[in-house]
C-alpha cells in the first residue's frame, strides 16, 4: 500500500533526477568530504549509493514501458 501511494506520485522528471543529478551531487560531496583522507567508509566504497540511486531512477524511467515476449514470459 505504501508502494502504491509513493508510486502514483512519481513521474518521468523524478526518474531523470535520480539517474543524472543525484549521482553527480553525491560524487562532489564525497570528493570534498574525503579530500586528503584515505578512510574506508562503507557507503562510498565502490560507489554503492549512486548505483542504488541510478538503479531506482532507471526503474522509474522504464516502469511505464510495455514489452511483450513469449520467451521472456516463459522464463519469468
Amino acid at each position: 500500500v505504501v508502494y502504491e501511494t509513493f508510486h502514483d506520485q512519481t513521474n518521468l522528471a523524478d526518474g531523470w533526477y535520480q539517474t543524472q543529478i543525484l549521482p553527480v551531487i553525491h560524487r562532489r560531496i564525497c570528493n570534498v568530504a574525503l579530500l586528503g583522507h584515505s578512510m574506508g567508509i562503507y557507503i562510498t566504497g565502490s560507489w554503492k549509493l549512486p548505483v542504488i540511486m541510478v538503479g531506482f531512477g532507471m526503474f522509474l524511467l522504464f516502469d511505464r514501458a510495455t514489452f511483450h515476449s513469449r520467451a521472456i514470459n516463459r522464463i519469468a
